[in-house]
């Protein structure tokens, strides 16, 4: 019976984490859109190439390259290889300048480093 209960509890964690994963909660959802603004703004013509949904997207892919000590090559490199193939140049760092400052500002100095 132990075991039983066990598993539900674990089995309703997994799903609750799931679910929450999946819907941004309202304060997530308003910085998304201060980041999708901010790339719009900065990039007139991403909607051209990607979807507000794909620039999400790759606002994510560049926080986890961040904390994953990537360089801001190396980052640039992987949101080509999630969807942002055949970006200019310009959109690319749009991208990458508007998810430190929105999505992930912890990382801001790594994209503005200061020469010592």
């Amino acid at each position: 019976m132990l075991r039983t209960v066990w598993k539900w509890l674990v089995a309703t964690t997994l799903v609750l984490a799931a679910c929450s994963a999946a819907h941004p909660s309202a304060a997530q959802r308003v910085t998304q859109q201060h980041y999708i603004d901010n790339v719009h703004l900065n990039a007139s013509d991403i909607g051209q190439y990607l979807s507000d949904g794909k620039v999400v997207k790759l606002g994510n892919v560049v926080c986890d390259g961040f904390r994953a000590r990537a360089s801001t090559q190396q980052i640039a490199d992987r949101m080509e290889l999630s969807g942002g193939h055949n970006l200019p140049p310009q959109d690319l760092g749009a991208i990458i300048s508007a998810a430190v400052k929105q999505l992930c500002p912890a990382y801001a100095a790594q994209l503005n480093p200061v020469s010592q």
